[in-house]
């Protein structure tokens, strides 16, 4: 009985000094920096970044353009071609909320 109540404690001791967790840490800024490709993803994500805020711009441009040009014919056109203009424009609105949720 002493036996089997030394191996049983021999056996939950060894099995406990396995089980203890170890905690390291990483410089995951260190890692990133000393990588070659770093700088070729910064280059090629600010190029994205450029072609987005080009898109951007254009979009705006061209609402700016339409809602300028809906203000001037407003007195002049039918009803039916200010409705069409309006959804035009509000549907540019609505691609540029789009473009600016999809580009973050």
């Amino acid at each position: 009985m002493k036996t089997i109540t030394t191996s049983l404690l021999f056996l939950f001791v060894s099995i406990a000094t396995f089980a203890q967790t170890k905690v390291g840490t990483v410089d995951s800024d260190y890692i990133l920096a000393s990588m070659p490709e770093l700088t070729e993803v910064q280059t090629n994500i600010e190029t994205y970044g450029g072609e987005l805020d080009s898109q951007f711009k254009e979009m705006v441009t061209n609402y700016q353009g339409k809602v300028n040009e809906f203000q001037s014919l407003t007195d002049t056109i039918s009803d039916a071609d200010r409705k069409a203009k309006q959804d035009v424009i509000v549907g540019i609105e609505q691609d540029i909320q789009k473009f600016r949720q999809n580009s973050q």
